[in-house]
């Protein structure tokens, strides 16, 4: 048996190593017994620290395996579990992201985490179509993974009414399988918004011809060189036919006015310019579309090859294309086509400096209608007076209810415009004068400024009319007003 080391053989080994003294032969007689001691301590040792190891790490694993299964007993005396299972909806579908962040094909959402938690949740979220009733697919490149997960997702959404946008801007092997996957379920469609080439948008409205769209209220449509979209009345189902809005990121490739995307059955259009040219009409007479009664474009040149009978509510923005704008044949387009159309306008909104700068804009045109209700038009020198009423003559828009003024940022030439303003707000709001041309009282205004100190500064000077029922609108963006579309996709569409 070998002995442990003494004492004495400790401080000599110390002293050697500090050169304290030499190193002697006659020292290996209790080195080489100390060496051999000490390993085989230094083995038994680690021999038990492994041991103990083991029961540490059994004991750890228990450890886990008992909190997890006091954490399941827990869980269930949580107030969450006692909620009822309307209210958990409702919760779930808060935490839902919004559609321009959403995406059917992340597994990595909010609809697969919830539903990882327990198998309530799980049953609830899967068992819940409106939950899946939004399908967003931005990828643009699809794989067959993605084919599947949207599969599933739709498994899900079951016979919800659908919100769809996709993206298939990108080739890929599988795009055809995604269009197709969601061309499938064309009679859930609700909101529908494309961002593609022709042929994808041909591709997955060419389902419409076997079923019914039903449910179809909006459609939005990005695409270059769309000639025509048809969608047959017949698949209507003799529902209120859809919106419809297509942007087109070149220019129209046809001699013929017919390739916008229009139906026959639209009751409101949205049209858009592009690539800096108009689409021609070679017919000389203009089509008819006696259906739709909402026209907003973004050109006034585009009204020439049409005649809109029941329009009801007409927007003119300004063009974000490099088509240049003409005062005069510009008020031209306007005036034919309001006086080929004998429409009754009831809304009017215009954005186009050509229009609301030019004289005849009310002369010509306001001067013709008897039944706007609703005017909204930027500050110009000649709108106050033309809307004011004095004794011997009546303001103009007899019907007139609400008023929107957008300030532009410049307005040296109009002078102090808001003492203008604030006078025809008050003769449209004077019994007298409004009995005595058998006009309505003006009911609201809307003063539509970035300058919070002009904002103000009308609020003050309308105080008196206010206090008499004359409401003040809060301000907005007049981007707002034109483009009122789902704006998932953001990014610039140019293929």
């Amino acid at each position: 048996m070998r002995l442990q080391p003494t004492e004495e053989h400790l401080s000599l080994a110390f002293q050697i190593n500090r050169l304290y003294r030499p190193l002697l032969p006659s020292d290996d007689i209790w080195i080489e017994p100390n060496i051999e001691y000490l390993e085989q301590r230094l083995f038994e040792t680690q021999d038990q620290l492994a041991a103990l190891q083991l029961v540490v790490d059994h004991l750890q694993c228990t450890q886990t395996v008992l909190q997890h299964q006091l954490q399941t007993h827990r869980s269930l005396r949580s107030p969450i579990h006692k909620l009822p299972r309307e209210i958990l909806t409702r919760i779930f579908d808060a935490c839902l992201p919004p559609p321009d962040e959403d995406s059917a094909l992340t597994q990595d959402g909010p609809r697969w985490s919830l539903q990882a938690v327990c198998g309530l949740w799980r049953e609830i979220i899967i068992s819940t179509p409106r939950l899946w009733a939004t399908v967003i697919l931005t990828q643009g490149h699809y794989t067959q993974r993605d084919s599947l997960t949207l599969r599933r997702h739709l498994r899900y959404a079951s016979d919800a009414p659908l919100a769809i946008g996709i993206d298939c801007t990108s080739d890929s092997d599988y795009t055809d399988l995604v269009l197709d996957t969601i061309a499938a379920r064309h009679e859930q469609w609700m909101l529908f918004e494309i961002r593609g080439r022709e042929t994808d948008v041909q591709r997955v409205f060419a389902h419409a011809n076997e079923g019914t769209l039903a449910l179809l209220q909006e459609v939005y449509v990005y695409s270059p060189n769309l000639t025509r979209l048809d969608i047959p009345r017949y698949s209507m189902a003799g529902t209120v036919p859809p919106t419809l809005t297509h942007i087109s990121a070149a220019t129209i490739a046809s001699n013929d006015y017919t390739c916008l995307s229009i139906m026959s059955s639209l009751e409101e259009w949205h049209l858009h310019t592009s690539g800096g040219l108009l689409p021609s009409h070679t017919s000389s007479r203009p089509m008819v579309y006696d259906k739709i009664h909402n026209l907003r474009i973004d050109h006034p040149m585009l009204l020439d090859p049409i005649t809109v009978p029941r329009l009801e509510s007409l927007l003119v923005h300004t063009s974000d294309s490099d088509i240049e704008v003409v005062s005069e044949p510009a008020i031209n387009s306007l005036c034919r086509f309001l006086e080929r159309s004998q429409c009754t306008l009831t809304s009017l909104i215009i954005v186009e400096p050509a229009l609301y700068e030019h004289p005849r804009f009310f002369s010509d045109v306001l001067a013709n209608q008897r039944c706007i209700t609703e005017l909204d038009i930027n500050v110009s020198p000649f709108l106050f007076e033309a809307l004011s009423h004095t004794n011997t003559v009546g303001g103009l828009l007899p019907s007139l209810k609400t008023l929107t003024t957008t300030v532009r940022e410049s307005h040296d030439e109009l002078g102090s415009w808001e003492t203008a303003f604030v006078g025809m707000v008050v003769t449209r709001r004077d019994d007298a004068l409004s009995e005595q041309w058998k006009c309505c009282k003006l009911e609201s205004v809307r003063i539509d400024t970035a300058d919070t100190s002009t904002h103000e500064a009308l609020g003050v000077m309308l105080t008196e009319l206010v206090d008499n029922g004359l409401q003040v609108l809060a301000p907005y963006d007049y981007e707002w007003k034109f483009w009122e579309g789902p704006g998932w996709f953001f990014e610039e569409f140019n293929p």
